[in-house]
């Protein structure tokens, strides 16, 4: 049985079987996969550095920090 994931990718037309068990990324789709996965990564980056500021005390951390927050949101 097909994974649904595969089958809903294909649907999309994110990718394409070439044979039994061989898919294909379709190359305009691959540029979207990687702008989300950027996303997501600097969405974890971004929670981390919030819960480090909650954890800290020092106001110039919490700047700096706020600060590199800033500049990952822009960044989305």
């Amino acid at each position: 049985m097909q994974n649904p994931h595969f089958q809903d990718l294909r649907k999309k037309g994110k990718i394409e079987l070439e044979s039994w068990g061989i898919w294909r990324v379709v190359e305009p789709q691959l540029h979207l996969t990687v702008v989300e996965r950027k996303k997501e990564i600097l969405e974890e980056q971004f929670e981390l550095l919030a819960r480090l500021n909650e954890q800290s005390d020092d106001p110039r951390e919490i700047e700096e920090r706020i600060k590199l927050m800033i500049r990952l949101a822009n960044q989305f």
